[in-house]
């Protein structure tokens, strides 16, 4: 089961179920503690860049059938990156390839692929 896309303005994401009443998919928190899973920093990465940045780590890794996850950070900062990381997840999330994204403390988000 997906998420609910809430917007801008959820607090733990726009994917974020918390009032929902969706039950928590154990995919997500299996996700969560995997150390190992593919990860895009995106930190230094000017603005402009960073939606196909983005478009291409997830067409990377959504056909592998090794990797259910992976980890994209865009750091706290003033929001530009997670905002553009956000819109550029939307479409993949649309079209069922992204079960969900649950964005943790810290400027970084989960991305579960739906295999």
């Amino acid at each position: 089961m997906a998420g609910k896309y809430r917007g801008e303005s959820g607090s733990r994401g726009p994917w974020s179920r918390e009032g929902s009443g969706a039950k928590i998919d154990p995919r997500v928190s299996a996700a969560e503690l995997r150390r190992d899973m593919p990860k895009l920093d995106l930190h230094t990465t000017d603005p402009l860049m960073v939606e196909g940045e983005v478009v291409r780590f997830v067409e990377q890794y959504r056909e592998d059938k090794n990797v259910e996850s992976i980890e994209i950070v865009y750091g706290i900062g003033k929001g530009v990156l997670r905002r553009i990381t956000f819109e550029a997840l939307r479409p993949y999330q649309d079209n069922g390839i992204i079960l969900d994204v649950y964005e943790g403390n810290g400027g970084s988000c989960t991305v579960i692929f739906d295999k």
